[in-house]
């Protein structure tokens, strides 16, 4: 569970051919446990199409990484999530600019079947969003 960038982009490069919707979240993030269940019937929604849900918990910018792991696994849990969560283990720099991030979370980014963005979501998802990615998907 806890992953290095190399880790996460193996993980995305694995998914190469499905679309990728990776979300960018903290347990400490209100807004991101708020859109936890609506993430959670999405990919279930989604199940039966080439698509994916990763999150990726930014839970170590606060807590060492077996507290990190153990509020991840915990919450992974509680709310039934489906998808993989890794706990993302480098700095903040690294992940900012790898996924091109304004340092809000939850941040969701859509990846098309060849590994290209196609949208970017800063902050909580909510229909609308989910409704473009559904469109996106088609």
């Amino acid at each position: 569970m806890l992953s290095t960038m190399d880790m996460i982009d193996s993980v995305l490069t694995a998914n190469q051919g499905k679309w990728v919707l990776v979300n960018i979240w903290a347990t400490w993030c209100r807004p991101c446990v708020a859109e936890t269940p609506d993430l959670v019937a999405f990919a279930d929604f989604m199940s039966d199409r080439p698509f994916t849900v990763v999150g990726i918990s930014t839970d170590t910018f606060t807590d060492d990484d077996t507290t990190a792991v153990r509020k991840v696994t915990a919450f992974q849990a509680k709310n039934s999530i489906p998808y993989p969560n890794l706990v993302y283990t480098g700095s903040i720099d690294e992940l900012a600019n790898r996924f091109d991030l304004s340092g809000a979370v939850p941040t969701t980014i859509l990846y098309d079947p060849q590994g290209i963005v196609k949208q970017q979501f800063v902050g909580m998802m909510g229909h609308p969003q989910f409704t473009a990615i559904e469109n996106f998907v088609r």
